[in-house]
């Protein structure tokens, strides 16, 4: 795949064909690209299944973005801080 952004779709042919190849060279059986490290965090928090309450280290030399996806994980349906919540 060549660099640049000219014409390329983000969700297009050759994203697709990026994370396949991402997902071989990795050795996994699937590979998503985002758009930005905050995007794979959240994903990454979705995929383990956190949930609002549960526990999260981190070390106190962490930049604030880094950690600012943890404020917004996602909740239970109906759960305060949700869109349909109270």
């Amino acid at each position: 795949m060549g660099g640049g952004r000219e014409g390329v779709d983000p969700t297009g042919p050759k994203t697709r064909q990026f994370e396949s190849e991402f997902a071989a060279c990795v050795g996994a059986k699937h590979a998503i690209a985002v758009n930005s490290c905050t995007a794979a965090m959240h994903l990454a928090l979705e995929a383990i299944g956190l949930r609002a309450g549960d526990e999260v280290g981190a070390t106190l030399a962490v930049a604030p973005l880094a950690v600012a996806p943890l404020a917004v994980a996602p909740h239970p349906p109906g759960a305060p801080g949700r869109a349909n919540g109270k």
